[in-house]
């Protein structure tokens, strides 16, 4: 560390580092000029430092006078990189900033071969401009809106976000930003993504730094087109993607921009929009003509790749952009660029691949005849499928017998004879076949044995995503036809003296179910005992594990079952057909008050909170999750676990477990209000979405037909949340409390626990339960076909007098569920039940569960489709 400056060393960097680094600039190696580019920041910030202690160090000798010439020398010396962009503006003040640096900076738009030049200008401008001021916004408004028509979209992305952080600085003036939007907006229907969160971006920050009356008269009108329903706050970009139209399909945006007479297009465009003005709604327009066989070609080609009326329409707002982009692409310079290396063919063969099997020896004396049919007998099936049978006895212009005196034999190299495609010049789509040409490319063997693993990889991979392509109606099917829970009670069964904890069908949509309570029993029921006349109201099998049990999962096809007790016990238990006990097959004992150890965490898991079967086949894998945050893959079939990932237990305990029905990827919910997710092909997080209010998460569910979407139920309100994935954007809100939709004013005490998803007719549906005793059923496509199905015996809810009503808030779909009651219906009510009626004969069970509903499953007989509920008073209904 230096403390003290010599007074010889103070003119080290204008007298000897600077002068020696100065040819560097030049230097004809790249690597040379970045890592100059790179490191002449802090050069030129330590060199300042350099002559400020100098001048401290001898404050006599470095008067104001030689301090300020010596200043000077270092700006001479100092030469403009596009690295450390804002040091560099501190090193030379505000003013040289402006002259030097910006005007250097601009001629980097003018090189239209190097993009990431042209894109380091926009990535560099906030920089400057954040130093220089607001002066200079008159100047970049001009090369801001160049950068729209960039030909490159990489470019376009980079400008539309420098737009953004100028605007969030205040450094563009309101018109100014107001003018920009206004013809930056119909890149919201770019196929680019980047590009259409870029403008999303500058959307919602301009909403933010603008006033309420212009973003609502100057920004929505001119976004209002682009967007699938009309918004009262986006100054959210995640809010503006969502609701934004159908990009313009990527094949026909790029058919456009290339294709020559693009203005005799856009006209066309113009023509069919009138036609389709002048028609009546219900009518199908009658387009005329179109003139030219270029245009009819192109619209044929255009509508095979997914052009539409919506398409159209957007292609008209992008006509300024799309014109200009078309006469850049046009003015540049045609070259070869397939990637491929190629020889002329008076080049000598430098590498002998034999493709023939040497079969027999041919006697010459026979002629070619022969060698021609021992060549198409013994070709390779794979060659001859590619390029057909080689004729030796034709003689081309490409062959190479003619000039060079080479013949093609069995230890001949494979050439291939191609033609360099001309660009076309008329139009895009008339196409010529291809002539012969002189060019031959010859292929390495190493080239020709990566090309065939590519290809094996990509077969491979083909076949395991069909395989593994999800289709609801797989794990949500079957259900009858026009099937909907009515509500009737079939049976009460009260076997269990304690809570139920959890229920679990033995297979997808059976007519077994089990069930786990905190009295420390396990039991089996049956439902096809409904059928007849017989009673359900008896287990088929019961095991005792003489601890509180809190965790169910069926497994191995149905034949065992996976609980999970509080003392840290995790077992394994057989079914037996032949008797009325389940036989104990493993057990596995955690310790269930361990001590946290960051080094051994795998030692200090503690009990089992929630576990759930990996797929829907064999189900030899059972996927648990603990108390300290450990989630673990186990292998039923195999001693020890398969695989461990681990949750940060900065976002509370887990709560809760959900497993994709693919198993590509799993889910869990903490008590800090955090969803968590686990990429399960490569054991990574890939995602995490935070509940608004930080609540506690209560229960997940897959959604039915969604595969990038989940279902949440959180404490308090009952609120049940459907969030993206992908977007991290909440889609859905079914909310039953009196409090204000997505609020946290005046919070019910009820949640949701219970969540049963499925598909009915093809429309999805969702049943849910809590601590309100009462069962509901969602559809998630119509919500006048929600309602409430088993009211609780405490009130006098029921489905007559509950509604229904569909908002839109901040982006979210609400459906909310109104008591439509009146002050003195419910006085009444209150009334009649403090009047006791006596009766005779025992008291029946009410239809409706008396304590909270712990969980639900939906099984079948071979007759009807049955929903078992469970509740916190030990017993089990079952539903129809």
């Amino acid at each position: 560390m230096v403390r003290r400056l010599p007074r010889s060393d103070g003119n080290v960097f204008p007298e000897y580092v600077f002068p020696i680094i100065s040819g560097l600039a030049t230097d004809t190696a790249n690597g040379v000029r970045v890592a100059l580019a790179r490191n002449l920041g802090d050069l030129a910030e330590v060199s300042v430092r350099f002559l400020e202690q100098t001048r401290l160090n001898c404050p006599a000798e470095y008067h104001q006078v030689r301090y300020e010439r010596e200043m000077t020398v270092l700006h001479d010396m100092v030469q403009l990189m596009t690295s450390n962009i804002t040091k560099l503006c501190i090193f030379f003040g505000k003013n040289k900033a402006y002259d030097v640096i910006l005007s250097h900076m601009i001629t980097f738009l003018n090189d239209k071969e190097d993009k990431h030049l042209r894109g380091s200008f926009f990535e560099c401008i906030v920089g400057v401009a954040a130093y220089v001021g607001w002066t200079c916004s008159e100047i970049l408004m001009p090369l801001l809106q160049q950068g729209l028509t960039d030909t490159e979209e990489m470019v376009i992305a980079k400008a539309i976000r420098a737009m953004s952080a100028l605007a969030e600085l205040g450094l563009v003036e309101k018109p100014a930003l107001v003018a920009f939007i206004t013809e930056a907006a119909c890149y919201m229907n770019h196929p680019n993504g980047w590009i259409r969160h870029e403008i999303c971006g500058l959307i919602a920050t301009a909403t933010r730094t603008l006033t309420t009356l212009d973003v609502q008269c100057k920004i929505v009108p001119a976004i209002a087109d682009n967007l699938t329903t009309s918004l009262i706050l986006i100054d959210h970009t995640e809010i503006l993607m969502d609701c934004l139209q159908p990009p313009i399909p990527r094949a026909v945006y790029d058919s456009v921009v290339k294709f020559p007479d693009v203005m005799h297009f856009f006209k066309a465009l113009e023509e069919r929009k009138e036609a389709r003005a002048r028609v009546a709604d219900g009518l199908l327009p009658q387009y005329g003509g179109e003139s030219g066989t270029a245009i009819r070609n192109l619209f044929r080609r255009l509508s095979a790749e997914g052009l539409t009326e919506l398409a159209e329409n957007q292609l008209l707002t992008m006509k300024s952009h799309i014109v200009k982009l078309n006469k850049y692409k046009a003015a540049e310079p045609k070259t070869l660029s397939d990637g491929r290396m190629t020889f002329t063919r008076k080049m000598g063969i430098s590498h002998e691949v034999q493709l023939l099997e040497k079969q027999h020896k041919v006697d010459p004396s026979q002629g070619r005849k022969a060698r021609k049919v021992d060549v198409d007998m013994t070709m390779n099936s794979e060659w001859q499928h590619m390029f057909g049978v080689l004729d030796i006895n034709s003689v081309s212009p490409s062959s190479p017998s003619n000039e060079s005196g080479t013949s093609v034999t069995g230890n001949s190299p494979p050439m291939v004879n191609t033609q360099v495609q001309p660009t076309p010049t008329s139009s895009l789509v008339e196409y010529s076949m291809p002539e012969r040409s002189f060019l031959q490319e010859r292929f390495s063997e190493c080239r020709l044995d990566l090309e065939s693993l590519q290809t094996k990889i990509k077969t491979e991979h083909s076949v395991m995503a069909l395989n593994r392509d999800y289709d609801p109606f797989a794990y949500y099917a079957p259900i009858p036809p026009n099937w909907r829970l009515k509500g009737t009670l079939v049976a009460h069964l009260h076997e269990h003296r304690r809570a139920v904890t959890r229920l679990s069908p033995l297979k997808t949509f059976g007519s077994y179910f089990a069930s786990t309570s905190v009295d420390g029993t396990v039991r089996l029921w049956d439902c096809n005992k409904l059928d007849g006349h017989q009673s359900i109201n008896r287990s088929r099998q019961t095991y005792s594990a003489n601890t509180p049990l809190y965790s169910l999962a069926s497994c191995d096809a149905g034949q065992s079952l996976a609980v999970a007790g509080k003392d840290g016990t995790l077992l394994l238990l057989r079914i037996d057909p032949n008797s009325s006990k389940m036989a104990l097959q493993q057990a596995i004992q955690f310790d269930p008050d361990p001590k946290y150890d960051k080094a051994n965490i795998e030692a200090s898991d503690g009990p089992v909170v929630d576990m759930q079967p990996l797929d829907q086949g064999a189900q030899s894998l059972i996927v648990y999750t603990t108390l300290y945050g450990g989630i673990v893959g186990w292998d039923i079939r195999a001693p020890g676990y398969a695989w461990r990932l681990q949750s940060d237990l900065k976002n509370g305990v887990i709560t809760t477990l959900c497993v994709d029905p693919t198993s590509s990827w799993l889910a869990v919910g903490t008590s800090g209000g955090r969803h968590s997710f686990w990429d399960l092909r490569f054991k990574l997080p890939i995602a995490e979405i935070r509940h608004p209010h930080d609540a506690r998460i209560r229960r997940i569910a897959c959604h039915p037909t969604e595969r990038s979407s989940i279902i949440s139920a959180s404490q308090g309100n009952n609120e049940v949340y459907i969030y993206n994935i992908e977007t991290n954007h909440r889609q859905m809100a079914l909310w039953t409390s009196t409090a204000p939709p997505l609020s946290n004013t005046n919070p019910s005490n009820h949640s949701a626990i219970a969540l049963l998803p499925g598909i009915s007719d093809k429309s999805e549906f969702l049943l849910t339960a809590g601590t309100d005793q009462r069962i509901r059923h969602w559809d998630l496509r119509d919500h006048t076909n929600c309602s409430l199905i088993v009211p609780s015996p405490k009130d006098h809810l029921s489905a007559t007098n509950t509604s229904y009503e569909y908002r839109l808030i901040d982006g979210t779909k609400v459906i909310q569920e109104i008591d439509t009651r009146t002050q003195s219906t419910l006085s009444a009510h209150s009334g009649a039940a403090g009047l006791e009626v006596p009766r005779s004969g025992p008291e029946p069970p009410a239809s409706g569960h008396i304590d909270i509903i712990t969980d639900m499953v939906l099984c079948k007989s071979t007759k009807q489709t049955f929903v078992a509920s469970s509740s916190r008073d030990g017993a089990i209904k079952i539903w129809k």
